[in-house]
C-alpha cells in the first residue's frame, strides 16, 4: 500500500507513535527505542510533526527523549499505561 500525500493528523501521529513504541518494547524491551529521525520515516511525515507528537506524548508521561541519542521510548508510566489496557 503506498502511502498518501496527505499530512497526517495529530491523533494518527499519536498513535502510530505510541503502537510503533509499543511494538519495539515488545520486542526489545527497556532498549526497545526508536531514534527521533527514523520516525518521520516511518510514519510518513515530517519532523516538525513528529516533534509535536513526541513532545505532547513526553508531556504527558507517556514517553522520554535521550536528548544525547535521540532515542525515543516508552517511560514506565507509559508501558504500564499498556499493560493495564489489555489486563481484561
Amino acid at each position: 500500500m503506498r502511502p498518501s500525500n496527505r499530512e497526517r493528523s495529530g491523533s494518527e501521529l499519536v498513535f502510530g507513535l505510541l503502537k510503533t513504541l509499543m511494538i519495539a518494547y515488545q520486542f526489545w524491551g527497556d532498549d526497545g527505542g526508536i531514534e527521533l529521525s527514523a520516525l518521520s520515516g516511518s510514519l510518513h511525515t515530517s519532523d516538525h510533526c513528529i516533534g509535536g507528537a513526541v513532545s505532547f506524548l513526553a508531556h504527558e508521561g507517556w514517553v522520554q527523549v535521550d536528548e544525547r541519542t535521540g532515542i525515543v521510548r516508552l517511560t514506565d508510566n507509559g508501558v504500564q499505561h499498556f499493560l493495564t489496557l489489555f489486563e481484561h
